[in-house]
């Protein structure tokens, strides 16, 4: 019998509810007894045997299929209340090292900023401050539920370098910016600008924050949990966005989900057949 087919019998016969999610991974509900969970949070790997919740941080190995007994839980138990001590002392550790505070709000941003309407500026707290580190900048305050993650800064002058500056201390390859609910289709920008200016268009978007390698095992397992089965790429229309796709199409990403290129989504046939550099210019050149 193989992984996949093993894991299924044993989620079946503990009643466990299941869904496939892209070619080799399966989301099911919490194996650990102490975790009641209500909607499918457990992500398995159907080729390694390697599951992992990322609510409550519990694990199993491949081991678990193969020689678990189906109904003695005593060591299942034993290791959840392990896990549970390890992620409260590096959520404690988290805390201390990585608490961070928003910088001073200033004023508002604008209504149709950068092509940006009211609604979504008001939606993902955008803000200006003029003090500190971060004077003359945009701040795009990086959520997970209620949680603040960071936050990344854009000079609101052109001339000012860097453009774009992050919080110190981001984990930039856990993170998801902007943080949404549920979707099939996902489309992967460079920027957070891109990102907004997509959602504003009724696009389900998240920005890259940098290269393919920002994409490790806890962000994977976070976009497969919301549901993602098709991701389309669609980067700067420059010589750093080519080389881009070429590294996500090397990355993990390809063993998880349907890899695409933007032009291929037809939400975005109207940008490829325009000559801009990116959908943030398109949606300013689209609304004048």
């Amino acid at each position: 019998m193989n992984m996949e087919n093993l894991i299924t019998t044993k989620l079946d016969k503990l009643g466990k509810n299941y869904k496939k999610s892209g070619d080799h991974y399966i989301i099911s509900q919490c194996l650990n007894p102490k975790h009641k969970d209500k909607s499918p949070s457990f992500s398995i790997n159907t080729l390694t045997g390697s599951g992992f919740c990322f609510t409550c941080g519990y694990k199993v190995g491949k081991d678990f299929w193969i020689n678990n007994s189906n109904d003695d839980f005593e060591e299942i138990i034993r290791d959840s209340q392990y896990q549970q001590i390890k992620n409260k002392l590096k959520k404690e550790k988290r805390k201390k090292a990585y608490k961070f505070i928003l910088p001073p709000k200033s004023e508002e941003v604008k209504d149709d900023w950068r092509g940006l309407h009211k609604n979504i500026i008001d939606k993902y707290n955008l803000y200006i401050t003029h003090l500190g580190l971060y004077k003359n900048r945009v701040i795009f305050p990086f959520y997970e539920g209620e949680n603040l993650m960071g936050f990344n800064t854009r000079a609101l002058s052109n001339n000012m370098q860097p453009k774009y500056l992050y919080a110190k201390y981001m984990d930039l390859k856990s993170v998801i910016y902007p943080d949404f609910k549920y979707s099939e289709d996902l489309v992967i920008v460079e920027g957070v600008m891109d990102a907004l200016s997509l959602i504003q268009d009724g696009i389900t978007a998240i920005a890259n924050l940098g290269l393919a390698t920002n994409f490790n095992e806890v962000k994977i397992q976070k976009l497969l949990a919301k549901g993602v089965t098709n991701i389309y790429l669609m980067f700067d229309n420059d010589v750093a966005g080519k080389s881009a796709y070429k590294k996500f199409f090397q990355s993990p990403l390809k063993n998880y989900f349907n890899l695409n290129l933007g032009y291929k989504y037809k939400k975005l046939h109207s940008f490829y057949t325009c000559n801009y550099k990116d959908y943030n210019d398109y949606l300013q050149g689209k609304s004048k």
